[in-house]
């Protein structure tokens, strides 16, 4: 905290807190920065109280509306890139995990089928002479 007033922040929460605790209300004040809650939002302008002076300021609040208005656009087309991207970073994840678990069983599978293909042959082998036939020449 750089400025001047920075250790009268943190008693200023605590007596508003309190007098809003003790009103019965359930709002609480914080003195930190968004930055600093947390909160990746941009700040936006405030525009005032629609009083008598207010009305005269009506195209300065227009403005000021408007700006407010285009930068909580912007946020919500941000956080839907964000979520956007978490979601291909996601599917990214998954499919190179399922690629290299392909990787990691081709060589078994590759194994596997010569095996069965050895199976396959001394099977057919002993079919095709015959069941006495293959175990009279197995055993003779």
């Amino acid at each position: 905290m750089a400025d001047s007033v920075s250790w009268l922040r943190p008693r200023w929460e605590h007596l508003v807190n309190a007098a809003l605790a003790g009103g019965g209300s359930t709002e609480r004040v914080d003195h930190r920065s968004r930055k600093a809650r947390g909160i990746a939002r941009h700040p936006t302008v405030h525009v005032g109280k629609k009083s008598v002076s207010a009305r005269a300021r009506t195209g300065l609040n227009a403005r000021l509306r408007s700006k407010n208005a285009k930068a909580a656009e912007l946020e919500e087309q941000i956080s839907k890139l964000m979520r956007m991207r978490a979601r291909l970073a996601a599917r990214v994840a998954t499919e190179v995990a399922d690629q290299s678990a392909d990787d990691i069983r081709a060589p078994s599978t590759k194994h596997q089928s010569r095996a069965d293909r050895r199976g396959s042959r001394v099977a057919e082998d002993i079919w095709s002479t015959g069941p006495r036939g293959g175990a009279e020449r197995a055993c003779g």
